[in-house]
């Protein structure tokens, strides 16, 4: 019963963070769904990994798993000095040289909904 009743009390308290929550997570969904700049930012996650993987059984995929982004870092350029520079880097590289204005500012645009759904989601676990 004291479970219950407790649950009872705090029950409006929850229901607004897990709301706010919410609609920050939808905005960084509409942002996703509108943008025009992610799927050709992904495409080319998509071309450097097929180019780097030519030859082998994992080249000239058609697509990636969303794990794989988190991967990036993990190929360094040795050319580089101090060894700073990854594959995430060169990807943004070859991105926003070849990004027109437009692309920048949807990006800015997105950047304060991702980084309140992140630091939610982070708050959360």
């Amino acid at each position: 019963r004291v479970e219950c009743w407790s649950f009872l009390c705090t029950f409006n308290e929850l229901a607004a963070g897990l709301s706010h929550a919410l609609v920050e997570f939808q905005r960084v969904v509409d942002a996703f769904k509108a943008s025009e700049a992610l799927p050709h930012l992904l495409s080319l996650v998509l071309a450097v990994g097929n180019y780097l993987n030519g030859g082998t059984g994992r080249g000239q995929a058609d697509g990636f798993d969303l794990e794989t982004l988190g991967k990036l870092d993990g190929v360094k350029d040795n050319a580089a000095e101090g060894g700073t520079r990854d594959m995430r880097h060169f990807i943004f590289e070859l991105f926003f040289l070849g990004a027109p204005q437009e692309t920048r500012a949807d990006l800015a645009g997105a950047t304060p909904a991702l980084f309140a759904c992140g630091a939610q989601l982070l708050d959360d676990f």
